[in-house]
């Protein structure tokens, strides 16, 4: 529901970078310390129909491992 882009909202590549941004926010406060926006990717299909685009949005296969961790606090002194 947070997301940004919308079904139906013509596509902008300023709307998409900034949910890949809000994306990796998202993921940095679910403790993916190493994670950051360019190991994501968006793939636009515009074979779907006339003026329509389908948006896929997957994680790069050469994101590094210690990306794909999530970590947490364990004891505080």
């Amino acid at each position: 529901p947070e997301s940004l882009l919308k079904k139906g909202d013509p596509y902008r590549f300023t709307v998409i970078k900034t949910e890949l941004d809000r994306i990796n926010d998202a993921l940095k406060r679910q403790g993916y310390f190493y994670f950051q926006s360019d190991y994501l990717t968006v793939l636009a299909d515009s074979a779907v129909g006339t003026n329509r685009v389908r948006l896929y949005l997957a994680v790069k296969p050469e994101t590094p491992q210690a990306a794909r961790v999530p970590y947490y606090i364990r004891n505080v002194y």
